[in-house]
């Protein structure tokens, strides 16, 4: 993790990097239990819910992405597109990715400049100036699946 400084300094380069979307330097600052917590829910809920599509059904929740053993699914959803994301990348690419990669992923498809509802500028004026008030946030990337594989539709 980022932080040698202070910890004022610390929460001050965390939020710049935020405020300016630079994902790598924000994963900096992100404990690497953290990244790899926040892969493993990412890719878990990907999968589960990918494979309820394939399969006819409604995604309806009620799932536990942390107990998804990713390499045993991906030779039925991983090469399925993920929209949302750069580039449209497959389930399988993001699987493949490290800890702190797929954060960098998360953040871009969950915070990108096209979000109408910006919650990373709400969170940075809030503290602004380090007023000493914490906002927590939390927003999940907005990901689909292609209808069909190599497809952009």
């Amino acid at each position: 993790m980022s932080g040698q400084g202070s910890p004022t300094e610390t929460v001050r380069g965390a939020f710049q990097a935020l405020a300016s979307r630079e994902w790598s330097a924000l994963a900096g600052f992100v404990d690497s239990q953290a990244l790899e917590s926040l892969r493993q829910n990412g890719l878990g809920m990907l999968i589960l819910t990918t494979e309820q599509r394939l399969a006819g059904e409604k995604a309806e929740g009620g799932y536990n992405p942390n107990e998804v053993v990713i390499a045993d699914h991906l030779a039925r959803v991983g090469s399925q597109q993920v929209k949302g994301c750069r580039n449209h990348p497959t389930i399988a690419t993001l699987a493949s990715l490290s800890p702190r990669e797929f954060f960098i992923e998360w953040a871009d498809a969950a915070y990108n400049a096209e979000t109408s509802d910006d919650p990373v500028r709400e969170v940075v004026r809030c503290i602004d100036g380090l007023s000493a008030k914490w906002v927590r946030t939390r927003k999940q990337p907005t990901w689909s699946i292609a209808a069909n594989p190599g497809t952009s539709t």
